[in-house]
């Protein structure tokens, strides 16, 4: 790896730097110790309330299909046929409970009415992403971001200059873009959202 683990993650916690590190040295066919890899987070989760139970004193694997080979001359060896299961390890950052909205296959036309019904809840848009192959938007709206109010630009091929440059003047600053495989941009511009120097 060219770039020093620290460097990316300069912010994050060392539990978190070790976790990554850890994942990033394993060979191709070793298995991962689970265990010590839910062991690193123990003194972040530790008795926290918000936290969701954690299940830290043992780890689940994931049975993958095995079958005996059997020679004359040799002893039955196991080897291991088709592919090992994926698995995501979700880490969360503890905080207060908030409203949350997560939105998948939003196209152009319904993401307007999506984003108007999340305001009228107090949410705002937060992330966005838009898969390779698909032609529609994912969309995570909470109340936790601070904005007082948003407005968004679908535009083909450019950004939106002109759409930008006139709400530079009104407080509006650009808080997302995301990009689609078909050349489209979503931009969302936010007010109420400052730079915490």
């Amino acid at each position: 790896m060219a770039t020093p683990l620290d460097m990316p993650c300069d912010a994050c916690p060392g539990p978190y730097l070790q976790f990554t590190a850890s994942v990033l040295d394993l060979k191709f066919d070793e298995e991962p110790n689970y265990a010590e890899y839910i062991s690193l987070f123990h003194g972040i989760t530790g008795q926290n309330i918000y936290v969701w139970p954690v299940h830290r004193d043992a780890s689940q694997e994931v049975p993958c299909e095995q079958v005996q080979l059997k020679d004359d001359d040799e002893p039955s060896k196991r080897t291991r046929i088709g592919l090992k299961l994926k698995q995501w390890m979700s880490v969360y950052h503890v905080h207060l409970p908030m409203k949350q909205r997560y939105l998948s296959n939003s196209n152009d036309v319904d993401l307007p009415l999506h984003i108007q019904k999340g305001r009228a809840k107090g949410i705002h848009v937060a992330s966005v992403a838009s898969g390779p192959l698909s032609k529609s938007w994912a969309i995570i709206m909470d109340d936790g971001v601070g904005y007082t109010a948003q407005t968004y630009a679908i535009s083909f091929g450019y950004l939106p200059e002109d759409w930008i440059r006139a709400h530079r003047s009104q407080s509006y600053y650009i808080t997302i873009v995301a990009g689609a495989a078909d050349h489209r941009f979503l931009v969302i511009r936010s007010k109420g959202w400052s730079v915490n120097v």
